[in-house]
């Protein structure tokens, strides 16, 4: 579930499926919290993201994620050519559950 000090959303996804009737509470969310804690490399995250990045983390089209960038929902900044999007902005974007549009 964790390597090289990323977590892998698609684990934790399963994990909560598989667990959710015996902990209502355990969300992705808070999941991916407590396996930091766990795990403190994964705080090592980037602070800023590539485009490219955020569609690897929620396997999304790169016309998708721009589209969610474009419509406020997830917030980002031009670095030159570069469109980056902020760790805290895909954080709220998870907490809210907005990943369908």
């Amino acid at each position: 579930m964790i390597a090289r000090g990323r977590i892998c959303q698609k684990d934790v996804r399963a994990c909560v499926l598989l667990l959710g009737d015996v902990y209502p509470e355990l969300t992705p969310v808070n999941l991916t919290e407590a396996l930091r804690e766990y795990d403190p490399a994964g705080q090592d995250e980037p602070e800023l993201l590539t485009v490219r990045e955020v569609c690897e983390r929620f396997r999304a089209h790169r016309t998708t994620v721009m589209r969610w960038i474009a419509q406020g929902r997830l917030g980002s900044r031009k670095v030159g050519s570069k469109r980056l999007i902020t760790r805290d902005s895909v954080r709220e974007f998870e907490m809210a559950g907005e990943r369908h549009s």
